[in-house]
């Protein structure tokens, strides 16, 4: 089972309605704003709310939302992408999270 089968069940366990629309936080992290900023701009243009912040490593996450149902094929399918977006810029995909929506 892969990770995002992992959230889908927990959300599932936790009574959240996949069939509506959640509010989903997707995680990247990097070592440097040369690797970072690029990722963030190309959220931004696929129409995810960034936010930036500075971690006490002196690391960066990028934490970018979006609104969507989050189905296993949908899912999988951004993270495919996610992973190969910041790979290429050297950083990490560190999966999603979202809230129980009833």
């Amino acid at each position: 089972m892969d990770r995002d089968e992992q959230v889908i069940n927990a959300l599932l366990e936790n009574g959240s309605d996949l069939s509506k629309t959640h509010s989903i936080d997707f995680f990247f992290d990097f070592t440097s704003m040369e690797q970072a900023a690029p990722v963030a701009q190309h959220l931004e243009k696929q129409s995810f709310t960034v936010r930036m912040f500075e971690n006490e490593d002196s690391t960066l996450t990028i934490e970018a939302n979006r609104l969507m149902v989050p189905s296993l094929t949908n899912m999988q399918k951004v993270t495919d992408w996610a992973t190969k977006l910041t790979e290429k810029y050297g950083g990490k995909y560190d999966g999603w999270g979202t809230e129980v929506v009833t």
